[in-house]
């Protein structure tokens, strides 16, 4: 460095100029790779860095799920390090239950696939937990099921049934709670809605799948039968608006003949109460009211049950209509392309004749060709 400075001290002005301008680039630019050298290296501990993470945090996360909250190398215990191995190597099988409420049984299904009936233990179930496991296996399954909602069962009178990888235990309920009934009924209720909207029941009883059409005549039926229940009403109120005028008539007529005879023998006329008819008018009213408010709901149901009739056999016209349309549009584009596929196999004949010298057979002479029709 000494002999450089000396010698850039006997250089000129302006090669001395640029050789420190060149020092100085060479400089910077020992900076600059000196400082990308040193975001690497932060760049390269950052990473691995965040792969320690992530790999402790996968681990805690197994542990987790496994219910493993300590490693075995945490624990000096000997037997809570065996117990604690034995947790972490349980699996829990896949499971499902359903609730019969009619025969008042609990069904739990477990999945023990590739496991022998003989290795799988359920002696530590109780009455409100079914513990199933296969502690003498190459699989260590453990599942501890709690019966839903605070469920009791008879854990003595259990049917255990092991079929096609499938252990069925089945438990009676001592007493079924509300929240399962409540939930069963709602579940079949909507369920016999789905079937009353959907199928039909037929002579035999079976179940039959209702088809647009038959669902037509279905609602045809059903304002049918509203229209009858309508007249049949009308004509009850009619009867006993009759009867009430009879039964009103004979009274009246009763009444003027007593009166007739208590004035021909000299008694007192019998004055009717002052009330009396107006209160008969008057419930008559309310009767007619009551038979005309009747007829005129029924009616209106009958009206908008008709307008949606309509409304349905208008979409379904509206729909053949549109299939008729492009059913007749395809054939009328296919035609096209067939008269101008034959227009072209003409004009391919008459050349290849012209060439050739000979006349060309006309088309379709003789026996009739192909033809393809839409339905």
């Amino acid at each position: 460095s000494n002999s450089f400075c000396t010698l850039l001290a006997d250089m000129p002005t302006k090669a001395k100029k640029e050789a420190q301008k060149e020092l100085a680039q060479i400089k910077s630019q020992a900076r600059a790779a000196k400082a990308a050298a040193k975001a690497q290296r932060a760049k390269k501990a950052a990473k691995v860095a965040k792969k320690e993470e992530t790999r402790a945090r996968r681990a805690a996360d197994i542990r987790g799920a496994k219910g493993v909250l300590v490693t075995k190398a945490d624990v000096k215990d000997p037997a809570l390090r065996e117990e604690l191995q034995a947790a972490a190597g349980r699996l829990v099988p896949p499971h499902r239950y359903d609730v019969h409420l009619k025969n008042e049984t609990i069904t739990v299904t477990v999945t023990l696939h590739h496991v022998p009936p003989q290795k799988i233990d359920v002696d530590k179930t109780t009455n409100t937990t079914l513990v199933v496991a296969t502690p003498t296996h190459t699989k260590k399954y453990h599942l501890e099921f709690d019966f839903p909602h605070g469920m009791k069962v008879d854990q003595e009178k259990g049917d255990y049934t092991f079929d096609s990888g499938e252990l069925k235990c089945v438990f009676p309920v001592k007493k079924m709670p509300a929240d399962v009934v409540r939930d069963w009924t709602q579940r079949l209720e909507s369920v016999r809605k789905s079937q009353r909207a959907r199928f039909d029941v037929d002579q035999e009883g079976d179940l039959v799948v209702r088809k647009r059409k038959t669902k037509l005549e279905f609602e045809q039926l059903k304002q049918d039968a509203i229209a009858k229940k309508a007249a049949k009403v009308d004509k009850a109120n009619k009867k006993e608006q009759a009867a009430k005028k009879a039964d009103g008539a004979a009274a009246a007529g009763k009444k003027a003949v007593a009166a007739k005879n208590t004035v021909g023998k000299g008694g007192a006329s019998a004055k009717p109460a002052p009330g009396a008819s107006d209160d008969k008018q008057a419930m008559l009213k309310i009767a007619q009211a009551a038979a005309a408010n009747v007829s005129n709901s029924l009616k209106a149901r009958m009206e908008v049950q008709k307008a949606a009739l309509q409304r349905r056999q208008e979409r379904a016209a509206a729909v053949s209509d549109k299939k008729g349309a492009k059913a007749e549009k395809m054939q009328t584009a296919f035609s096209r392309v067939l008269a101008a596929k034959e227009a072209e196999l003409k004009r391919r004949e008459a050349r290849v004749a012209a060439a050739s010298g000979t006349p060309s057979k006309p088309r379709n002479s003789g026996t009739p060709g192909k033809s393809v029709k839409f339905a």
